[in-house]
């Protein structure tokens, strides 16, 4: 019951700063640190598995943090920092205007906007067979589909949602959740046999 309530007293405190208007980033690693300092006082649980801890329950907090940081900034942080730095370069050497005009004919023989944002759901369901990565497949997209889709009178918003939403729906069994809910449903034919 004690862990309810300091959940939900650092939930509330997260909520207050939030809506205040703090910045989101440093308020949610305040809320992380702040639990996992709570659960270290008062004993409530496990901070780390046993083949990970450093054997002194508070100074597991900074292990987390720090291998949670490592983790993210050399792997995606890294590569959405790169790629977006190529999107930068590529609009200002004029690759975006360029690529816009291979396909302003094409385009042009499309006349509704929705129509387009139609077909370009479609070609997004294609590629995410192939690029099963949420965030490989975002920025790529903003590199590529999100300028033609601006540049063609599509509004900024309806361009980000058909991005936005493209790994909506799983494709195959390479997927995390289409490989979740397989397992599940083999287990429950085994349990319900």
């Amino acid at each position: 019951m004690l862990e309810l309530i300091l959940a939900g007293l650092v939930t509330t405190l997260v909520v207050y700063l939030l809506a205040k208007g703090y910045k989101p980033q440093p308020v949610l690693l305040l809320g992380g640190v702040l639990l996992l300092t709570l659960t270290a006082v008062f004993d409530l649980g496990i901070i780390l598995p046993a083949e990970k801890t450093t054997h002194l329950k508070y100074f597991d907090i900074f292990k987390i943090f720090s291998d949670i940081l490592s983790l993210r900034l050399a792997g995606l942080g890294l590569t959405l920092m790169a790629i977006a730095g190529f999107a930068r370069y590529m609009e200002h050497v004029g690759a975006s205007k360029a690529l816009f005009s291979t396909f302003e004919k094409p385009l042009k023989s499309v006349r509704s906007p929705y129509m387009l944002l139609v077909i370009s759901f479609l070609v997004t369901q294609i590629l995410v067979i192939f690029i099963p990565s949420h965030a490989g497949l975002g920025m790529l997209l903003m590199v590529t589909m999100y300028p033609i889709l601006i540049r063609a009178g599509v509004s900024p918003l309806s361009a980000l949602a058909v991005i936005g939403c493209c790994q909506f729906i799983d494709h195959g069994r390479a997927l995390v959740t289409s490989s979740w809910q397989l397992k599940r449903l083999i287990w429950i034919q085994r349990h319900t046999l």
